[in-house]
């Protein structure tokens, strides 16, 4: 997260300032043209991770898919079977059942 911050990806908006400073394993991809974004990264068991407050549960079928494709991104059946998801105010967060791997991607309706 430190490389990411001095490399000005947070102040770019490509990770989120909620993204804990212990954060590790970034993976970000971004389309400069749609806004669009995915990243993927993972905590310390002993961090919390603290998502914006009017960040709601859903269900996975209430998300938009991720249409940057990228090997690092999980499947979609591992989506489902082992992610929590939570829509909040222009992204989606999956939260692995672990608590130590995030997903945060934006994407447009198609």
């Amino acid at each position: 997260m430190a490389a990411a911050v001095s490399d000005g990806a947070v102040t770019r908006g490509w990770i989120p300032a909620w993204v804990p400073t212990t954060a590790t394993n970034l993976h970000e991809v971004h389309d400069l043209d749609s806004n669009e974004s995915a990243l993927s990264f993972d905590i310390p068991a002993e961090t919390q991770l603290a998502l914006p407050s009017n960040c709601q549960p859903v269900q996975y079928g209430d998300t938009l898919p991720v249409r940057l494709n990228r090997n690092w991104w999980p499947k979609a059946a591992d989506l489902e079977q082992y992610y929590k998801f939570y829509s909040c105010p222009a992204e989606f967060v999956g939260l692995h059942k672990s608590g130590h791997s995030i997903l945060r991607w934006r994407t447009l309706a198609r």
